[in-house]
């Protein structure tokens, strides 16, 4: 659903009403990665300032990794709720290596097949 412009006629109330839930979903989306992502890079940055030989790198390491998942999910979100309403990127290209990137992510995500 695009929403309204200057030039069209004026949004009704049912479409305002779904702009303000779409708005609100962003916000929780947005909201609740920044604040994990906040948290996870303090915790990095905590084990980075440890005596030496006593940084856990994995840690870092796992940190750095879940920072870039939650990153990653709250901006497909939030370009997602966007094109709903005609904002965002449109260029078919980029939509069409967006899919295949979708699609290789869903495919590293899958368990591997079991063995017979």
């Amino acid at each position: 659903m695009k929403a309204p412009s200057a030039t069209n006629r004026a949004a009704t109330s049912d479409e305002v009403t779904k702009l303000r839930l779409t708005i609100e979903g962003m916000f929780i989306v947005s909201a609740s990665a920044v604040g994990a992502i906040r948290t996870l890079a303090k915790m990095a940055l905590h084990e980075c300032e440890r005596e030496s030989g006593k940084v856990d790198a994995s840690l870092i390491v796992d940190a750095l990794n879940d920072i870039c998942c939650r990153a990653e999910y709250a901006d497909n979100n939030i370009c997602y709720e966007a094109e709903q309403w005609g904002l965002g990127d449109t260029d078919e290209d980029v939509m069409q290596r967006l899919q295949a990137v979708r699609a290789l992510q869903d495919a590293l995500n899958q368990p591997p097949p079991a063995q017979a």
